[in-house]
């Protein structure tokens, strides 16, 4: 009886013990659960930075939430991990989250989207640093750490992928004995052209090879030399497909006509045709990328987190980003003028009927004036476009924005002038080879610029003041007809926009 009642009490106390684990896991959760939900009301604009992206059916991030789904179930594997006890990680984390909270205060105050993005990721890890024991970090950041191929920075891959697949496919074509011929992106064959875009660049098929892959090594047991190995598989068979996939187009279009349906519908014959290559791919690295992961439990929960490290998290993870929010409040009624062009300009006279051929666009805008000045033998163009209050994507530095129509190409180097700072063009229509001068320069707050990363380092500075207005000046004339030596040949327009460009000062 003595042994009996005994094992009884230990019984007793084992289950106390897990019953007291399971209210400290609890505990770890609903602090996490804390900190994640109020740094999402404060950086609730990052969402609007990818989530919408994700919800595109045909764009290069479409796979978010799927991967946002993976992610989930790779966490879930290291539940056991994430929760035991160990070392508190090391106060340092203190800093390295607030300089994140201020790379997204910068990001998001200069409109400079990959800076916010990488600055919320590193707000998440950091913040679960503080939060988590040790040696749980690892078991977080990596599965958390995919995450990164469903967020819009890889946007920069594009023109290195372009390049790439034109290369290769024209190489393809040459091997086997077809006429084509080449030019930047553009694939001309008897049939047709085709301009390799930054839509086929294969940015979607790269992210998507690169997440399923991640998944599966993550979810087994690989060592960090056979991770890097499926990882760069994965960006092999990425680029692989949309090659193949580009090929098979051309080669429709090559044979069939340009009215073929691989050509009308080539963004759902690419996703046909990574199925088709790459889930015997996924079948052989699931036999091949090891011994599967399983959930192993050693011990009792005892995770706990402090109100004084709680409290910590939250101040460095949105103490600057609150700052920023305080900035552009602060900055709401500055008042903003537009700038009103000249009715005569010496023996120009405005005329707003003058059609501006060179089609400049400025997004969002809150407000647009273009006009042409017209003398008996020349006609000179301005445009103007302003923003009250900047933000995404209403924004005067931006990627969507244009200076010139893509009928034009820009044709040797661009040169800054100084005294008033200004940046002049030479444009070149693809069509007739007419030459066309352009001045302009911006108005960020209460300094001209000319560059466009000079403006939009003043951007970034002036609404860290609280100004928010931002204004462009495009100005354009006609040139001769080019000889070998351009210079000279524009030297007539570049006195006509001279006059006009001091007259806009004035």
């Amino acid at each position: 009886m003595g042994i009996a009642r005994k094992r009884a009490r230990a019984m007793d106390v084992r289950l106390a013990m897990l019953d007291d684990g399971a209210r400290l896991t609890v505990h770890v959760i609903v602090a996490l659960a804390a900190v994640a939900a109020i740094v999402a009301i404060v950086c609730w604009h990052t969402f609007d930075l990818f989530v919408p992206l994700w919800l595109h059916p045909r764009g290069f991030y479409s796979h978010g939430f799927l991967l946002l789904a993976m992610v989930v179930l790779l966490l879930r594997e290291r539940r056991f991990e994430l929760f035991e006890p160990g070392k508190r990680t090391s106060i340092l984390f203190v800093p390295l989250l607030a300089a994140a909270g201020l790379g997204w205060s910068v990001g998001w105050l200069g409109s400079v989207q990959t800076l916010e993005l990488v600055s919320f990721f590193f707000i998440c890890v950091f913040s679960a640093g503080l939060l988590l024991p040790r040696h749980a970090l690892v078991a977080f950041v990596a599965p958390f750490s995919l995450l990164l191929f469903s967020l819009p920075v890889w946007h920069g891959l594009m023109p290195v992928l372009v390049s790439m697949a034109t290369t290769v496919v024209g190489s393809a074509f040459a091997a086997a004995g077809l006429t084509v011929f080449i030019e930047g992106s553009l694939i001309s064959v008897p049939s047709g052209n085709f301009l390799i875009a930054s839509s086929c660049s294969g940015l979607g098929f790269l992210l998507v090879s690169l997440s399923i892959s991640g998944y599966l090594a993550l979810s087994n047991r690989c060592t960090p030399g056979r991770t890097l190995a499926i990882a760069l598989l994965a960006v092999a068979m990425g680029a692989l497909i949309n090659w193949i996939r580009i090929f098979l187009i051309v080669l429709a279009g090559y044979y069939g006509g340009m009215d073929h349906i691989l050509v009308h519908e080539h963004v759902w014959f690419g996703w046909v045709v990574f199925a088709i290559l790459y889930l015997p791919y996924m079948w052989l690295l699931m036999r091949k990328v090891g011994e599967r992961r399983t959930p192993t439990q050693s011990g009792v929960f005892r995770g706990r987190v402090s109100l004084s490290r709680l409290a910590i998290a939250l101040l460095a993870a949105i103490g600057i980003p609150l700052i920023a929010h305080a900035i552009t409040w602060r900055g709401e009624d500055l008042p903003v003028h537009d700038i009103v062009l000249p009715e005569k300009v010496g023996e120009y006279h405005k005329h707003d009927s003058a059609k501006i051929v060179w089609s400049p666009w400025f997004r969002k805008a809150d407000h647009r004036e273009w006009t042409g000045y017209r003398s008996d033998s020349h006609t000179l163009y301005a445009y103007t476009a302003t923003y009250q209050r900047q933000g995404e994507p209403g924004e005067v530095i931006n990627s969507v924005n244009r200076l010139y129509g893509r009928k034009w190409r820009q044709i040797g180097e661009s040169r800054v002038l100084t005294d008033p700072p200004t940046t002049e063009i030479l444009l070149s229509h693809r069509s007739t080879s007419r030459p066309m001068l352009l001045w302009y320069w911006y108005l960020i707050g209460d300094r001209r610029v000319a560059l466009d990363w000079e403006a939009k380092l003043e951007q970034m500075r002036q609404m860290l003041l609280g100004r928010r207005d931002a204004r462009v000046v495009v100005l354009a004339s006609p040139c001769e007809q080019l000889t070998q030596s351009a210079e000279p040949s524009c030297q007539q327009a570049r006195t006509r926009i001279e006059i006009l460009s001091q007259a806009i000062i004035e």
